[in-house]
């Protein structure tokens, strides 16, 4: 990557955009859920909170670290790994 400065901006050469970019819809629904698991972590309370995409893709997030037990307890079948 190259860098060049001006007075006034700065212009970058060779940016790359990944190809697996989720589509809009699916980054909204992720934003959602981290802002839930943000709320129940400033709250103190256990989190454990995803949905199914369109395409059949699971997306999850958590604050239990690695209680399995506690996360089973928590998903929804439908969010378990058959």
């Amino acid at each position: 990557m190259f860098t060049h400065l001006t007075p006034t901006k700065t212009i970058v050469s060779n940016i790359t955009t990944p190809s697996n970019i989720p589509d809009p819809d699916k980054l909204a629904a992720m934003q959602m859920v981290a802002k839930m698991r943000a709320a129940a972590d400033k709250a103190g309370i256990a989190f454990v909170g995803g949905f199914i995409a369109p395409d059949g893709s699971k997306f999850m997030m958590n604050n239990l670290d690695d209680d399995q037990d506690a996360i089973n307890q928590m998903l929804p079948d439908s969010l378990k790994d058959s």
